[in-house]
């Protein structure tokens, strides 16, 4: 490693020296700087934030740091440049001593397809430049190569390394964040076309929606007849808003073929133009998921990144037939883990047809490989319809507070579109045949403190159904309210559910009957029950005071269709 770090550094200070390398101090906290230039590498997660304490921010002083993420095309860009916290100048002196390295490479790994900076590099420049690094946030900006053994048009991989002679002298409190390659000017060139736009919809909005991308338009092109593939247009154009730091891609309303599955980025939302079934027998923006059949739980086709999600889709499955089930992973999905997967996705004002599994979250078992048994965090849902030939929704690990409200499981929505010559003509008796025998509306595992409101299960084997869940000290713990089963085999199944805690069920009209087959009580206010009553519960049947119920009217003042930029 030293013989190939002599090498290394021989080769980069004439590369170096030649580019001019420069070094500016990091502006005061609140400032702005003139470059608005950034392509953030994305799922870094030391590229988001340059606060002290901030937990995403890349420690250094180990042995090896290094990042994997999807290649990115930088031909175009100038610079990298990066934000340093050095709490003690004189402890990174050691630069001069120690052996360190910056890299990047479009090979995946180190050493090699590589182009790299030494830390002696770093400092001596930074020297020769006349400034002087000083304590707290420093930014750095490195000039690129003209030529190099990296390909730039797929870098894919980042490390720092530092192989220290006195380990005790590491300095493990610096930290590198905002990590960015950009241009002179102003603007990232390879999103020079995302500007912000108050797309046109058909249907009325309570808010007024504002997009970076439009999938129809250049670069991208998706075509809304139905006819070509989309997916890769759609991907783009997520990506693009992604390394933009985020916002919202915008479909118009039309068809669009979906062949493969399609990740939406953390920090972003994939909207289209959207009627509720329940009150209009149009169709805005239509996903055509022409896929595979795959009998899998623990996937979806979209899957959602962390504070990023769905809002405004109508989602169909061309290969669907009551005479022929095929089974499909879940529509949406969110992932199981920490990091930008984690906390509050959403599904929004969202409709699936003829679904076999609807939503997903954190499904996989905590002990599979792949899994790091983080679950996840808030999920969203509001205002989801759909007729599902498995289940609605499944959903554990939920670790605070999800919130889902005006959900809606039922067969008019595939029968009624049928209708519309959207999907071709299903026989309605033999689809509530299918779905009184083998669907779930919505399958619960260990939630915690989850809220469910304006809930209407129809046609199902099983309306509710609380079950074990992928953690060995916790069940479902939650408050339902307003829920309403019919047409069920059994309304609500209480399979498992938190000893501390509970159950809360309020203002609801449950057919099809309550079955506990816990030892922890159901507490009931206000509740009708169809159908038998089976297992322990507490029901106030006299209790005239009816609980409050969250406020279901998510609508605001809708402001003026003015864009400030």
């Amino acid at each position: 490693m030293k013989i190939i770090g002599i090498l290394k550094k021989i080769t980069m200070l004439s590369m170096l020296f030649a580019a001019a390398a420069m070094f500016s101090a990091m502006p005061a906290a609140g400032e702005q700087t003139k470059e608005t230039l950034y392509n953030v590498v994305p799922r870094m997660p030391w590229a988001l934030s340059r606060e002290q304490s901030a937990m995403h921010a890349f420690k250094f002083g180990e042995d090896l740091h290094a990042f994997k993420f999807d290649p990115i095309n930088i031909e175009k860009m100038e610079y990298l440049e990066f934000d340093i916290y050095l709490p003690d100048v004189e402890v990174v002196q050691q630069w001069k001593t120690g052996e360190t390295e910056f890299e990047i490479t479009s090979s995946g790994m180190s050493d090699i397809n590589e182009y790299a900076w030494s830390g002696y590099d770093l400092w001596e420049l930074a020297a020769a430049s006349g400034l002087l690094l000083r304590d707290g946030w420093n930014h750095v900006r490195l000039k690129l190569p003209k030529e190099s053994a990296a390909d730039f048009s797929k870098i894919n991989y980042i490390r720092w390394y530092w192989n220290d002679d006195k380990p005790d002298k590491k300095e493990t409190y610096c930290r590198v964040a905002n990590l960015k390659f950009t241009v002179t000017g102003g603007k990232d060139p390879l999103n020079a076309h995302l500007e912000p736009f108050i797309p046109f919809t058909m249907f009325e909005t309570g808010d007024i929606p504002v997009a970076l991308a439009n999938v129809i338009r250049d670069p991208y092109n998706a075509d809304r007849t139905g006819k070509k593939d989309s997916t890769q247009a759609i991907r783009d154009a997520l990506n693009d808003v992604s390394l933009n730091g985020g916002g919202t891609v915008w479909m118009p309303a039309g068809k669009y073929r979906i062949t493969e599955p399609i990740k939406i980025p953390a920090y972003v939302t994939l909207r289209g133009d959207w009627a509720d079934p329940e009150t209009s027998d149009k169709y805005g923006t239509i996903l055509i998921l022409d896929i595979p059949e795959e009998d899998s739980n623990d996937k979806g086709t979209i899957t959602l990144g962390g504070a990023g999600g769905v809002y405004g889709l109508t989602v169909i499955y061309p290969n669907q037939s009551i005479d022929d089930v095929k089974p499909y992973p879940f529509t949406f999905y969110a992932e199981d883990h920490i990091g930008e997967g984690y906390l509050m996705p959403s599904v929004i004002n969202c409709t699936v047809l003829n679904g076999y599994r609807g939503i997903g979250a954190a499904t996989i078992d905590p002990s599979d490989p792949g899994s790091d048994k983080d679950g996840h965090e808030n999920m969203y849902v509001l205002n989801f319809r759909g007729t599902f030939l498995l289940c609605g929704a499944e959903s554990y690990y939920e670790t605070d507070f999800g919130f889902w409200d005006d959900v809606r499981i039922g067969n008019k929505y595939w029968v009624n579109a049928s209708n519309e010559e959207i999907l071709p003509p299903v026989d309605k008796n033999r689809l509530e045949q299918y779905t009184k025998e083998h669907a779930e509306g919505l399958i619960l595992g260990d939630l915690e403190w989850a809220s469910l409101n304006n809930i209407t299960i129809e046609d199902c084997a099983v309306g509710i159904h609380t079950v074990r869940g992928k953690r060995n000290y916790t069940d479902f713990q939650g408050q339902l309210y307003g829920i309403t089963t019919k047409n069920c085999g059994r309304g609500l199944v209480v399979d498992a559910l938190c000893t501390d805690n509970g159950m809360l069920l309020a203002n609801s009209r449950i057919g099809g009957g309550i079955y506990n087959t816990t030892n922890t009580v159901i507490k009931m206010f206000n509740v009708k029950v169809s159908g038998s009553k089976e297992g322990r519960s507490r029901e106030d049947a006299d209790f005239t005071l009816t609980l409050p119920v969250p406020d279901s009217d998510h609508s605001y003042l809708k402001p003026k269709m003015i864009l400030y930029t």
